[in-house]
């Protein structure tokens, strides 16, 4: 019984799509806990397993079907009895957890904790009748017992899918989730790269210019914020050549995935101009690298660690025409190759699982139009809006085996709409300080990121 197996079809829950497949009968062990940490377990079989997708950092589970009535053990077994299921043919029940629950996935166990619990939705009312032995629902609390008069009210601590029954795989769905804020995060700061130029020169023809980036994304969230240093050498009239370097400060992604801020990543570029004024052709081609570490940490036992690769390579050929005496539109036109690939590594501690490599990569055209203005002879202000389309894509497979798969991005966004502005202000012929901001979208369906930049820039 293979957890990739069972993300078929399609449910929504609480305005969320989750994978859905109906196979034979699964059994979870459910823990609850009192006030007191006294714990009571018991099992509960349904026919529908779902398999979460999370969103806005809300993982949202469905039980379906319940086949069998659950047994609660205390010390002595108490047959769960007394309360009525509602419309039991067709149950659907939801557990949903808020950010920052640490999920144990090991080959035997699929358990989380959750607050904000509303498992079941039972029938009768929920407080106690005198000498009443009977379990029943109590929002925010899934049960309640009772002796004599007086109840005990136990929340839901963990969902064990599948403990002591032999299961042969892992879901790997939610590291799979989370390593997405590793992607989304480093091709932002890729594409946001193979942007970069360096144009303010004086009589020896070298350009500086440094300041700092901060990129965000969704859908899982995470963010950096980097240093910035970018040079560049007008080697004639026409032609200038730089490199960049561009290195973390800080980052956050999602729970169970760090990456670290030890290596930058770098880049060059080449521009030939017809112009120094902005008008006829351009010819721009950049490339970009970089390696970083990343740690995937599965349950409290289970961490593994690895290296993040991004490269890219970017061909954009532009016209500038003047609109009127402050104005130039700059149609433009290129292509686009981008790599993240993400090494195999084998996990520490015990039932430790070997994951695959994992790339994704996609070669683009990219098409859309720039446009430069003065807002006065010392500010002007740069908008651009375009689209880049997919010729081709490559997305493996989130694996440790043949056993443990799922799947990495089942539904790439193959179009994907890029806008940038950005104000400049010249404090003289050899000095500007600029702000700039990028919106694009990423590959995954839905995530979307925002890059700012800031920078000074002088000519020498």
């Amino acid at each position: 019984m293979k957890f990739k197996n069972f993300a078929r079809a399609s449910a929504f829950v609480l305005g969320g799509s989750i994978a859905v497949h109906a196979h034979a009968d699964y059994t979870y062990q459910l823990t609850w806990q009192d006030g007191a940490s006294n714990q009571l377990t018991g099992s509960l079989t349904v026919n529908t397993l779902v398999i979460p997708n999370t969103t806005n950092s809300t993982t949202t589970y469905s039980f379906g079907n319940i086949t069998s009535a659950p047994t609660w053990v205390t010390g002595a077994s108490v047959t769960y009895g007394g309360v009525t299921y509602n419309d039991v043919s067709g149950l659907t029940r939801v557990i949903a957890r808020t950010s920052g629950v640490t999920l144990d996935t090991s080959s035997t166990n699929f358990k989380s904790s959750f607050t904000d619990i509303n498992l079941f939705t039972f029938s009768g009312s929920p407080s106690c009748a005198v000498g009443s032995t009977t379990p029943q629902g109590l929002s925010p609390f899934v049960l309640r017992t009772c002796s004599g008069s007086t109840a005990t009210d136990w929340t839901l601590l963990s969902v064990i899918y599948g403990s002591g029954s032999g299961v042969s795989s892992v879901n790997l769905a939610p590291n799979a989730y989370a390593l997405r804020s590793v992607y989304n995060i480093q091709s932002a700061a890729l594409n946001a790269g193979l942007s970069y130029d360096c144009n303010v020169f004086d009589k020896e023809g070298i350009c500086l210019s440094t300041g700092g980036r901060y990129s965000t994304t969704n859908s899982p969230q995470a963010t950096t914020t980097s240093g910035l240093l970018i040079g560049s050498y007008k080697y004639d009239k026409n032609v200038r050549l730089g490199a960049w370097v561009d290195q973390n400060l800080s980052t956050q992604n999602a729970d169970g995935i760090k990456l670290s801020n030890n290596a930058p990543l770098f880049g060059v570029f080449g521009v030939w101009a017809e112009r120094n004024d902005g008008l006829g052709y351009e010819v721009k081609v950049s490339a970009g690298y970089g390696d970083k570490d990343v740690t995937v940490t599965r349950t409290s036992t289970n961490e593994g660690s690895s290296k993040v690769n991004s490269r890219g390579l970017q061909t954009v050929s532009s016209y500038g025409i003047a609109l009127d005496s402050n104005w130039i539109a700059a149609p433009y036109v290129g292509m686009k190759y981008v790599s993240l690939k993400r090494g195999g590594y084998t996990e520490g501690g015990s039932s430790a699982l070997t994951y695959d490599n994992l790339r994704q990569e996609s070669t683009s055209v990219i098409t859309g139009v720039k446009f430069t203005g003065k807002i006065d002879p010392k500010t002007f202000t740069v908008l651009s809006a375009g689209v880049e389309q997919d010729l081709n894509n490559n997305v493996g497979q989130y694996s440790a085996g043949s056993s443990n798969t799922t799947a990495f991005n089942s539904n790439v966004q193959k179009t994907r709409p890029v806008v940038t502005a950005g104000v400049f202000y010249d404090i003289d012929k050899t000095q500007r300080v600029g702000l700039n901001a990028i919106h694009r979208q990423e590959a995954f369906q839905s995530t979307a990121s925002t890059t700012a930049l800031a920078t000074y820039t002088v000519g020498f």
